[in-house]
């Protein structure tokens, strides 16, 4: 392993390579290795020598809706349709969650989400102010203002 030269950048599989890591190699050496705290070291050692493994403990907070599979399969959908809206993907897929559930899946891949734009329903009122408007504003009215643009 060589020096990492930012602090905060870790190489590739840290956890997979803890025990070995710890098992070969001082505190100090470690941390300038892996560019992590001693403190971490610390805790690391300690767990290693607890239990055998230097595994990420369980973390408290709300688990999440979906499983792995379902993950899955809202990101393949997203690729097959990259156009395509939480809600619909949400639909397609079958998978029991909220569209925004879905749109977040989604952007943990790099992707994002299209959402609709709002639009307002027409009514009769606007149909018939758009009809009008076209009576009134024929071909013919339009023939004198371009006779009156000239162009160089």
């Amino acid at each position: 392993m060589e020096v990492q030269p930012q602090r905060h950048v870790r190489p590739p599989r840290t956890r997979a390579n803890r025990p070995e890591v710890i098992r070969s190699r001082g505190r100090i050496r470690i941390s300038r290795l892996l560019g992590i705290s001693r403190d971490t070291v610390r805790l690391w050692v300690r767990r290693y020598e607890e239990g055998g493994h230097v595994l990420t403990r369980p973390r408290p907070g709300r688990p999440r809706v979906t499983t792995p599979a379902a993950d899955q399969q809202i990101q393949r959908a997203a690729e097959r349709a990259p156009l395509s809206t939480a809600v619909r993907i949400t639909r397609e897929t079958g998978v029991q969650c909220h569209p925004i559930t879905t749109r977040r899946r989604i952007r943990e891949t790099g992707r994002q989400c299209f959402i609709p734009a709002r639009k307002e329903t027409l009514t009769e009122a606007h149909r018939e102010a758009r009809t009008s408007s076209t009576v009134v504003h024929t071909a013919d009215d339009y023939e004198e203002d371009w006779d009156a643009i000239t162009i160089e």
